[in-house]
């Protein structure tokens, strides 16, 4: 008897930007737009995206990919994508800071 091992793999991850990340560009000014992101690593992005709107989620993906504070043997992303996330990371603070309520 074989064993079909396609049922123990993980499944695809996307290699192309979600349409949720197609819908989150759409709101953004063209200058605030990652490019390189979304093109060199559409996971990255898409992973970001989905995760948005959950705040704390949010800020510990993306410091997690500007800082590595557990693997200590990652390569690091090329410098213009790092400076795409460390703009994403400031997109996100002031997107909380419009959408949060005021004291």
């Amino acid at each position: 008897m074989l064993i079909d091992l396609q049922q123990f793999r993980a499944p695809e991850k996307p290699s192309r930007p979600t349409e949720a990340v197609i819908k989150w560009w759409t709101g953004l000014a063209p200058t605030d737009r990652p490019m390189q992101l979304a093109r060199q690593y559409p996971r990255v992005l898409n992973k970001i995206v989905a995760n948005w709107h959950d705040k704390t989620r949010c800020e510990r993906i993306l410091s997690e990919l500007v800082i590595d504070t557990e693997r200590y043997d990652r390569q690091g992303f090329p410098f213009d994508v790092m400076m795409e996330l460390l703009a994403v990371r400031e997109l996100r603070q002031r997107d909380e800071a419009v959408n949060s309520p005021q004291s």
